[in-house]
């Protein structure tokens, strides 16, 4: 079940500092396992969903699973997170205001406008 209570989400690249994921959210994300780890390798990218002050889910996803056409950070409100999937060896999202999910483990499933219905 996705996470629920979110009003904005935070998306991170590889070699994020926990600096700068502090700036972006604009108070202490004490997760150091996973800030220790996205600013070290350039195998994940780091999704934090917050609600006010508070991180309600934050989660290490794969580039291999999902990636980004644009640069990151991204912190984005709920109604803004939209995104577009174009497939090649993986999908790469790229913001987008119609038709489209954060990545199915942590807000639902990816919308792919071959395969759901509209």
């Amino acid at each position: 079940m996705p996470p629920s209570g979110w009003d904005r989400i935070a998306i991170f690249g590889p070699y994020t500092t926990p600096e700068q994921v502090d700036s972006v959210l604009g108070f202490r994300f004490n997760d150091e396992n996973l800030t220790q780890s996205i600013s070290k390798q350039d195998g994940d990218n780091l999704f934090i969903l917050v609600s006010g002050q508070s991180v309600v889910h934050a989660e290490l996803v794969s580039r291999t699973v999902v990636d980004f056409g644009e640069e990151l950070p991204l912190d984005l409100a709920r109604s803004d997170a939209r995104f577009r999937v174009t497939w090649t060896d993986r999908p790469i999202l790229t913001r987008r205001q119609a038709d489209a999910h954060v990545p199915d483990r942590l807000l639902g499933r990816v919308h792919h406008p071959m395969t759901d219905d509209a």
